[in-house]
């Protein structure tokens, strides 16, 4: 059984390109077929596209190149039947936007939920965590360098990869996952 995916007139006001496959009314229109060809149309909208399961379940999914790796990523925007077509464009367009500034959205949605759980459990993150054991040790750090070396190689390494994480689910496998390595099995 093919894949048919219905795609909604997502991106007419947003001057990527016309009707993906739109009838003379304006209504969605139903293409079966290659997968790649319904994303040929989709990329004309941003990458924005409403896809349809075998059981009729219909979401908004978001098709982009991750500015961190390179990688092709899907973000879901939630179902079609609680997030408007309006709403889906603001989604993408915000998503978009991050893209613009490297940011990978994805990852950018995981690390605020993260700082949201966090700050609701009082859980500490690993970055005011490692931030407050480098105030408690310092003073017995002689050498200004080295000070300097601490905060400079967690800022630029730790951090943007780890340093949202709640302490207690730090552990390797987190850290390469979020490297963008997988761990050997």
């Amino acid at each position: 059984m093919s894949t048919r995916i219905y795609v909604a007139d997502v991106g007419q006001d947003v001057g990527l390109g016309g009707h993906f496959g739109g009838t003379s009314d304006g209504k969605s229109d139903c293409i079966g077929g290659e997968k790649r060809q319904a994303w040929r149309q989709a990329l004309r909208w941003g990458g924005l596209r409403l896809d349809v399961d075998k059981n009729g379940n219909r979401s908004w999914v978001f098709r982009y190149t991750s500015p961190t790796t390179g990688k092709e990523r899907y973000a879901g925007f939630g179902s079609a039947s609680e997030v408007t077509l309006a709403e889906a464009r603001d989604a993408r367009d915000e998503a978009r936007k991050l893209i613009r500034n490297n940011i990978d959205p994805i990852e950018n949605r995981i690390s605020e939920r993260a700082k949201a759980k966090a700050a609701e459990t009082g859980v500490i993150s690993f970055e005011g965590c490692a931030k407050q054991y480098i105030a408690g040790k310092e003073a017995g750090w002689k050498n200004e360098k080295h000070r300097q070396q601490w905060s400079n190689s967690l800022r630029d390494y730790a951090y943007p990869i780890i340093g949202s994480i709640a302490v207690p689910d730090v552990d390797t496998a987190a850290m390469l996952l979020k490297g963008g390595r997988r761990p050997k099995s």
